[in-house]
């Protein structure tokens, strides 16, 4: 069985990451998130890294703005990686 832990970097960590390193982080943790569930792995889009940056930042789910996402699986994905950095 594969680890299911995925360890996620403290709000301040994740602060001092540039730009280019938070996308890349949140990207990593999606994938590696998404492969866990089972669900198809694919990249996250700008929009998404966007409303997960902000959320990271805050913890706040009003910053992710779900009921705006269109696609269903991308919705159920951020919902995801959400209560992953919550836990």
């Amino acid at each position: 069985m594969a680890d299911r832990k995925i360890p996620l970097k403290s709000r301040q960590e994740f602060a001092d990451l540039s730009l280019h390193e938070k996308n890349s982080y949140l990207q990593h943790v999606g994938h590696r998130l998404q492969e866990i569930t089972g669900e198809p792995v694919e990249p996250l889009d700008k929009d998404a890294l966007s409303r997960l940056r902000r959320y990271y930042s805050r913890r706040s789910l009003v910053e992710m703005k779900l009921e705006e996402v269109k696609s269903d699986g991308l919705r159920a994905s951020l919902s995801s990686m959400a209560d992953a950095i919550r836990a």
